[in-house]
Parts: structure tokens; C-alpha cells; sequence
């Protein structure tokens, strides 16, 4: 599957692709997730808009069948079988934050309804999948989760985003809600702690870090979100400045761009000294 090499590290490339390859063939959620993200790749590489609507309509089809024999298979979910279960939550994850990103219109509020429903699926897989996190340690794509953990830095502050906290904390907010960003914030040091450095080894087209996240990121803060809480939108107008390190990966492209000047132009110019880092950024 071409499109494994924007899903993991050159170095877990082969180990991954054996593994999808020796499960597919186990487990019929997995072969038709796979399908349907190897149909997705073909219609971002579709030469003519026949094609690309033929073989975007042929991925949802296999996602839709995958997601419904992950569901008939739950109940047979053991330390055995874990991996295939772990692999379909990755690439239907993938494949479905893709899908959120990379539509293109101008409302904010589309954007963000797409955004929020990937957000709930991602959780809910991962939540199935966490008490096998032993189990999938010592498989065959242990090595793989190892690095991938790896690849976050512990450091959760920096200048840049303890300037975000700063304007925070001028904000007419309750202790709650306040912390609840502050704990988003943090998350987000992390992760772009872990762009930056993937972009300086050159790996910066493994997408792992783009996505974590979305998932790693209190729930309450997407509540936030959902209510187009100005600070909330702000933060993931940062967000974008991650997504913008990984632009070389097909997966993302220029979504960052296009989340940034989304947010930038629903917020207005009362906002624009919460945007001044990201702007910069996103201008390299």
C-alpha cells in the first residue's frame, strides 16, 4: 500500500506493512479499511474528476462496510487478535481526520461538525483499544507504537505558547474553563515540540504527531470547540502551524493553511494578536 509511507517512520515502514498485509488477511474490518485508504490515495492521485469521484465513493463504501465488521467483531477482542483491532483504528482514524481536513468550503461551521465527529470517532476506538496496550507492546507492531511514543518530547511549556497562556490569562474566564484550556495548551507545546524536531531530521511526512493531538487533548476542550468559543478557536489556529510542518505528507497538504485562514477569517481582527505566532509561522 503506497500510502503507508505518510502513516509511520521510514524505519517502520516495512514492519507495518507486513503487519496490515498478514491481518487483512485475518479479518475482514481491516482488509476493507485498508481498501477503502488505498481507494482514497487513488483519488487524490485521480488524473481527471471522473476519477477521483469513482474511487472517493469506492473508499466510503469499504469504510462504511470496515466500520460496520469492526463493530461485529468487537466481541472477539483479546490479547491475540489486538493488533488487527489497533491497525484499523489507526488508519480509520487517518483516513477519517483526512477526510475532515482536506474538504474545502468557506464555512467554519461545516469545518468544525466534520471535525468534531472525527474527534468522537478517534476517542472511541482509542478507548476500545487502551486496555490491550500491554498486549500490543510485545506484537509484532510493538516496535511501531514504541516509536511513535518516542517521537513526543516530554516538555509541555515554551515562549511561544506560554505568550498563548499569557492572553489567556487576561480573559474574562472561570477557573474551569480556563484550566481547561491551559491543559489543551500544554498538550500543544508537546506535539509542536515534536513537529519541530521531525522537520529537522527530515521526518517531517509521518503524520503521527500531526494527529495525536485531537485525542491526547482533554474532551471538555472540544466541547469548547463545538461551541465556537473564540480562545478555543485560537488554539487550533495554532494546531495548524503542526499540520503545516507535515504539509509535504499527502494525508495533510496545505489543510494547515486552510484551518488557519478559516479561523483567522472567522475571528476577525479583535483576535489578530492571539494569530500573530501562527501567522508567522505559517509565512516560512
Amino acid at each position: 500500500m503506497q500510502g503507508c509511507k505518510s502513516l509511520v517512520p521510514p524505519e517502520q515502514l516495512e514492519t507495518y506493512r507486513r503487519a496490515i498485509t498478514t491481518y487483512a488477511l485475518q479479518h475482514t474490518f481491516l482488509m476493507c479499511e485498508t481498501l477503502a485508504f488505498a481507494a482514497y490515495h487513488m483519488a487524490y492521485l485521480a488524473s481527471n474528476d471522473q476519477e477521483h469521484i469513482h474511487y472517493h465513493e469506492l473508499s466510503t463504501s469499504l469504510q462504511s462496510e470496515g466500520l460496520q465488521a469492526f463493530q461485529e467483531a468487537l466481541p472477539t477482542l483479546g490479547n491475540d487478535n489486538c493488533p488487527a483491532f489497533m491497525l484499523f483504528s489507526h488508519l480509520i482514524g487517518v483516513h477519517s481526520f483526512c477526510g475532515s481536513i482536506t474538504t474545502r468550503d468557506d464555512s467554519i461551521g461545516s469545518f468544525l461538525s466534520r471535525l468534531s465527529q472525527t474527534i468522537s470517532l478517534l476517542r472511541g476506538v482509542r478507548s476500545i483499544i487502551s486496555p490491550y496496550w500491554s498486549a500490543l507492546l510485545t506484537s509484532e507492531i510493538g516496535p511501531v507504537m514504541l516509536h511513535s511514543s518516542n517521537v513526543l518530547s516530554d516538555v509541555d511549556t515554551g515562549p511561544a505558547t506560554d505568550q498563548l497562556i499569557a492572553l489567556l490569562q487576561e480573559q474574562d474566564l472561570s477557573e474551569k474553563t480556563y484550566q481547561k484550556y491551559v491543559a489543551a495548551v500544554r498538550r500543544l507545546q508537546v506535539q509542536l515540540n515534536s513537529s519541530f524536531e521531525a522537520q529537522g531530521i527530515g521526518t517531517s511526512n509521518s503524520t503521527y504527531a500531526a494527529f495525536t493531538w485531537l485525542i491526547t487533548t482533554p474532551a471538555d476542550f472540544g466541547e469548547l470547540l463545538d461551541e465556537r468559543r473564540p480562545e478555543a478557536l485560537a488554539i487550533l489556529a495554532w494546531y495548524a502551524v503542526i499540520l503545516d510542518k507535515h504539509a509535504e505528507s499527502w494525508i495533510i497538504g496545505r489543510s494547515g493553511r486552510y484551518i488557519f485562514d478559516l479561523i483567522e477569517s472567522y475571528l476577525g481582527s479583535r483576535w489578530a494578536a492571539w494569530l500573530e505566532w501562527p501567522r508567522a509561522q505559517l509565512q516560512h
